[in-house]
């Protein structure tokens, strides 16, 4: 995952930046809403553009179900339809057939599939290459603190170390995942060298980076 959605940590829950709706921090959410950043940080691509929950027929008969997200063309036709599912849930064929009746429906031509770590994609109902490629992905203090990462007048030197926690090679995928393997912990604090600094925090996963209320000239920042 390489972009992120919108967290309102002190509210616990996700931001929808199309919809302007707050949604339950739930790990599909999270996913769904990546992939939305994705569209509209790193494609270019309008709000407007984006559907989410669309009603479709359910196999028993008077039930309806949703399609996650559904990404029109320039004229509003449906063009891609990407289902989303947890991390923890694999992209096999049981979710490829669910998208599949679905887009019985809305009969897009490309069909999508990721749980925010494998993605795949199907046009024509045929594998093939993700059909969109993201610009080089947003970074700097500023998207960080709009995701809820960090708080507001976090420094660049903050900002590189979140770079690293959730972009670098073996990044963390989320604000409760483990600390990586590079991070130690001591005595309940963790300590993560980036930047020349060594920033800490007081529990064994990683949480929002919070500054401190006043100005430090030290290479140690305390989180609480």
């Amino acid at each position: 995952m390489r972009y992120f959605p919108h967290h309102r940590p002190e509210r616990g829950t996700l931001f929808n930046p199309v919809l302007k709706k707050e949604y339950a921090n739930r790990p599909e959410e999270r996913v769904r809403l990546a992939l939305v950043d994705e569209w509209v940080e790193g494609c270019g691509i309008s709000p407007t553009r984006i559907g989410f929950e669309l009603p479709v027929p359910a196999a028993h008969k008077d039930a309806r179900t949703r399609a996650d997200l559904v990404l029109y063309d320039e004229a509003f036709r449906a063009w891609f339809l990407v289902e989303c599912k947890a991390g923890s849930v694999a992209v096999d064929e049981a979710a490829a057939v669910q998208a599949a009746q679905y887009n019985r429906v809305i009969d897009a031509p490309w069909v999508g599939l990721t749980n925010g770590r494998t993605r795949t994609a199907l046009h024509g109902g045929e594998p093939a290459p993700w059909p969109l490629e993201p610009r080089p992905v947003p970074s700097g203090a500023d998207y960080w603190v709009a995701r809820g990462f960090l708080g507001h007048g976090a420094t660049a030197a903050q900002a590189a170390c979140c770079e690293r926690l959730y972009r670098g090679p073996a990044p963390v995928r989320w604000l409760d995942d483990p600390l990586p393997g590079w991070a130690t912990v001591v005595g309940g604090l963790g300590c993560i060298l980036s930047a020349g600094r060594v920033v800490l925090w007081n529990t064994g996963h990683i949480r929002r980076f919070e500054l401190p209320p006043e100005p430090v000239d030290s290479d140690f920042i305390l989180l609480p």
